[in-house]
């Protein structure tokens, strides 16, 4: 396979490139269209980014998508659990964090893909 890199056969894609055309609940790609525009909105949450930074790299010409893991929303990402606190003065700003926080414990979600040989 490492040889396969230098290799002008290969077609590099993201496994997300298709997220927002995967339906999670019937497993069904609801279209061929693929690209950028089809990532995830974020796969990290904190109080400065909220963006797309992990990819999981396939090739397509051997390799097909299956499933993805489906990824929180950005809002469950920010909604910190501030029970274990009681100080009234961060309470505001513990919400706008994001990630890691009491329930998620990265600053990354998990990101996972199930793949099937051609």
């Amino acid at each position: 396979m490492q040889e396969e890199f230098g290799n002008d056969n290969v077609s590099l894609r993201s496994a997300f490139d298709i997220y927002k055309q995967f339906n999670n609940e019937s497993r069904i790609i609801q279209s061929q269209d693929y690209g950028p525009e089809y990532e995830p909105g974020h796969t990290t949450v904190t109080s400065r980014r909220c963006w797309t930074i992990d990819y999981i790299w396939y090739d397509s010409n051997t390799t097909t998508v299956k499933s993805l893991l489906k990824i929180p929303e950005e809002e469950e990402l920010r909604n910190e659990n501030i029970n274990w606190y009681e100080g009234k003065d961060i309470q505001e700003d513990l919400q706008k964090t994001g990630i890691p926080n009491s329930v998620w414990g990265s600053d990354h979600v998990p990101i996972v893909a199930i793949f099937e040989l051609k």
